[in-house]
C-alpha cells in the first residue's frame, strides 16, 4: 500500500475524552481525507503546539491542513469539502467567490 505524502496529512489535535473528536474524524473518514491523530494527553510537546496555536487553549479538535490553515472546535456542521486538500469553498454568503479575488 503507497504511503501518503506526509505533506498532504492533516493534524488532528485531540484527547480521548473529549466527545467531539470521533465525530470529526468520522467527517474527516467520509471525506477521504489523510489525517493524523495527535492525543494530547499523551504528547506534551504537541500539548504545547495546540496552545500556540489556539492562544493559550487545548481547544480540541483542532485540525491543521498542510498549507497552514487551521481549524479550533470545527464540530460536524462545517462542509465537508473544508477538510479536502486544496482550496476552501467559497463561503455562503459569497457563492461566487469573489472574496478570493
Amino acid at each position: 500500500m503507497e504511503q501518503p505524502d506526509t505533506a498532504d496529512i492533516i493534524l488532528v489535535y485531540g484527547r480521548p475524552t473529549c466527545p467531539s473528536v470521533p465525530p470529526v474524524l468520522r467527517l474527516l473518514d467520509e471525506a477521504g481525507a489523510v489525517y493524523e491523530y495527535v492525543n494530547v494527553r499523551q504528547d506534551f510537546e504537541a500539548a504545547a503546539r495546540l496552545r500556540q496555536i489556539t492562544g493559550g487553549y487545548e481547544s480540541v479538535p483542532t485540525l491543521v491542513f498542510p498549507d497552514g490553515r487551521t481549524l479550533v472546535e470545527p464540530g460536524t456542521a462545517a462542509d465537508p469539502a473544508a477538510y479536502r486538500p486544496g482550496p476552501l469553498p467559497a463561503p455562503v454568503d459569497d457563492p461566487e467567490g469573489r472574496l478570493d479575488e
